[in-house]
């Protein structure tokens, strides 16, 4: 019996989760720690100035506040704002669901807002996974970002939700934002989680070649670098070309031709 079946019948039977907390991940708590701008208690931004990338959405999915990302226009460091909080973890959980909203007016090659998790081992990276959107998201919907069960220490966690677009000059719109609300991490899975799903993509780290056993016909792959930038790539058999990419993390992406999406992240070594 395959992983993935074996994996999807241990989902079936599972309905409870186990959330691990996260600061403020429910975004109800504001500290007014100064006269001109609002930050949820733990989280902290990049942008020092009078106004702040991240304020109250007040049409929360879930209780009082949710926490609204929004790039600045005319602000050093406008192009792209970053909320960020972190964490001590012993272990790389299953997951980090999260409830969100979007405005991406253009998308792919313009913007794009994201939330990531980075694993870390004193002090440096070992690993992580990131959700990037390109479309905007009108209504509330539930998200799941899947993390590989690689065997690494970890020891904190930094969680990270940001809005941008390429640059000044480039074009993006300055209406973008993203909206996240109740933030867990969880041990286990839904069964409505399913629609994505571990690729078993190898090797890892890769040099050169990485192979994509599941690729089919009709399966489309999207690469995408540390900085949530999407990539241009030959069209991808069973086998993926990745030796003239700069050394680094890479998300890949199989999206199968059934809506089912298989993602991992790839280190090109």
């Amino acid at each position: 019996m395959k992983k993935s079946t074996i994996l999807f019948a241990l989902v079936l039977i599972v309905c409870q989760w186990k959330a691990q907390d996260i600061p403020n991940g429910n975004f109800e708590v504001w500290d007014l720690y100064n006269s001109w701008t609002l930050e949820p208690q733990y989280w902290l931004t990049q942008n020092n100035q009078i106004m702040t990338p991240v304020t109250q959405d007040t049409l929360s999915h879930e209780g009082e506040y949710a926490m609204n990302v929004h790039v600045l226009p005319g602000f050093e460091g406008g192009i792209q704002e970053i909320a960020h909080t972190s964490l001590a973890v012993e272990y790389i959980p299953v997951a980090l669901t999260y409830w969100v909203k979007a405005s991406v007016p253009d998308g792919y090659e313009l913007e794009n807002v994201a939330v990531t998790a980075s694993f870390f081992y004193q002090g440096l990276e070992v690993y992580n996974e990131m959700d990037v959107i390109y479309d905007s998201i009108a209504e509330w919907e539930q998200h799941t970002i899947l993390f590989d069960q690689i065997d690494v220490s970890v020891d904190e966690v930094r969680l990270l939700v940001s809005a941008g677009f390429v640059t000044a000059l480039g074009g993006g719109s300055w209406d973008t934002w993203i909206s996240v609300d109740e933030m867990a991490f969880s041990d286990e899975l839904a069964v409505h989680d399913q629609n994505i799903a571990p690729g078993p993509f190898y090797p890892n780290p890769c040099a050169g070649i990485l192979y994509l056993p599941s690729f089919e016909p009709g399966d489309t792959v999207q690469i995408i670098d540390s900085q949530g930038r999407m990539l241009n790539m030959p069209p991808a058999s069973q086998t993926l070309d990745l030796g003239h990419l700069a050394e680094g993390l890479y998300i890949v992406r199989l999206i199968k031709s059934n809506g089912r999406i298989c993602q991992s992240s790839i280190v090109r070594s």
